[in-house]
């Protein structure tokens, strides 16, 4: 009869398995996604203005095209269904 090894120490009452992703430092404390009081940059505060450009206005001119579709060699048929 062969038997299957098991890599995993056996789980003893009142205990959690280990987990596999725990690593081991067991003195690393996580983050729990909490945001300090400084924050990631420090107290230090960014004006977003001195990343945006200011508007500038410009006059356009409307545009006037120089070729209607009737100046192109398309089938009559085309010419037909688009002067619709």
């Amino acid at each position: 009869m062969i038997h299957k090894r098991s890599f995993t120490r056996p789980v003893r009452s009142g205990q959690r398995p280990p987990s596999r992703f725990s690593g081991g430092n067991k003195n690393f404390k996580k983050n729990n996604n909490r945001p300090s009081k400084k924050g990631r940059f420090g107290s230090e505060r960014i004006d977003f203005s001195r990343f945006i450009k200011k508007n500038v206005y410009v006059e356009e001119k409307p545009y006037i095209s120089k070729h209607t579709f009737a100046d192109f060699p398309f089938h009559p048929q085309l010419h037909k269904n688009i002067s619709k």
